[in-house]
């Protein structure tokens, strides 16, 4: 938003969108490195003498849940901000001009104007948002394997252990299906809550 509109605003996106082109498996093993036990960031810490240096980032719960959820944040952040920027230089020009005529300015503009113009783009990345967060693999795989013991599993990397780490063809192929189940009924039902609105009219 602060970019839009801005000449060279490209230049000002990049930053957020190189996370984004780096696999999920090297985002994870990055973090990883940073975040082990007397990793770079513990080191950091313990140099500038902050609080909270001696944190198992990685081997306790729930610590490790948001450690990961910040790293997939991260890599995921850029191109949802690149799909607002689509929205926003989808919008017409027209209302926001009308609505600055009448002394909107700002958050005013944003909040009445702007934001509300963005529901169908906003519909999209929250609902990719929810179909990556469900199926997500890659990151969590690179950063603890699942672990310790089984705290930080998700349902792809057990899909994963059982079929191609313990040969249980049959349970990996179940949770495979139960995997997709979640995903298509998750999307439905935030589909269906989004255009409810809009089949009314």
């Amino acid at each position: 938003m602060l970019a839009h509109g801005l000449k060279g605003s490209f230049w000002y996106r990049l930053p957020f969108l190189l996370p984004y082109a780096i696999s999920g498996i090297a985002v994870g093993v990055i973090f990883s490195f940073i975040l082990q036990t007397n990793g770079a960031l513990t080191q950091a810490m313990e140099f500038l003498h902050l609080p909270f240096a001696d944190s198992r980032w990685l081997l306790d719960w729930p610590l490790n849940t948001f450690v990961m959820i910040a790293a997939a944040t991260w890599q995921g952040a850029g191109v949802n901000a690149l799909l607002f920027g689509v929205g926003l230089q989808s919008i017409p020009t027209e209302p926001i001009e009308a609505a600055k005529v009448d002394g909107a300015t700002g958050w005013s503009l944003f909040k009445n104007i702007t934001w509300p113009m963005l529901a169908p783009m906003t519909t999209v990345v929250v609902g990719l948002s929810i179909v990556g967060s469900l199926k997500t693999f890659d990151i969590v795989w690179g950063m603890t394997q699942g672990g310790p013991g089984r705290v930080s599993e998700t349902l792809a990397i057990t899909m994963y252990k059982q079929s191609f780490m313990l040969n249980d063809y049959g349970l990996g192929a179940a949770v495979a299906l139960l995997l997709t189940v979640v995903t298509v009924g998750a999307s439905l039902l935030y589909l269906r809550r989004q255009l409810a609105p809009a089949r009314e009219f």
